[in-house]
């Protein structure tokens, strides 16, 4: 048995691997395709709250490399400005500007949760 394991963290893929054999789930099969991560302005630590942004036609590719799927199909990147939509939804649901960061460890405790005072923005790094 194979089994897929979603990371959202740049380290997921390496314990969601051990993971899948301590719970006897068959060997686990690291779908590590994140190309950038995401955070709320505030969070003492990312990875209390790390969203991470797949690359969606390669995790199509390795699970149709693995047979989790029968079609890869159009499974397509989002280009920056869809991201930046998605990403402003996303904090606004949450009442904060989303931060783009380097790890799980990276604290965002002293950014302002609303830069402008008004309505979510998004920082690239």
């Amino acid at each position: 048995m194979i089994t897929g394991v979603f990371c959202n963290r740049p380290s997921g893929a390496v314990g969601g691997g051990y993971q899948t054999r301590w719970f006897e789930a068959g060997n686990g099969i690291g779908l590590d395709h994140c190309l950038s991560y995401w955070a709320p302005a505030g969070v003492r630590r990312a990875a209390l709250m790390m969203s991470a942004e797949v690359d969606s036609a390669a995790m199509g590719q390795t699970l149709l490399k693995y047979g989790m799927i029968d079609d890869a199909g159009p499974w397509h990147r989002l280009d920056k400005t869809a991201l930046e939509a998605d990403l402003k939804r996303f904090g606004a649901s949450m009442g904060c500007d989303m931060h783009q960061v380097r790890g799980d460890g990276q604290s965002l405790a002293d950014v302002p949760v609303l830069a402008n005072g008004k309505s979510p923005q998004v920082f690239w790094r």
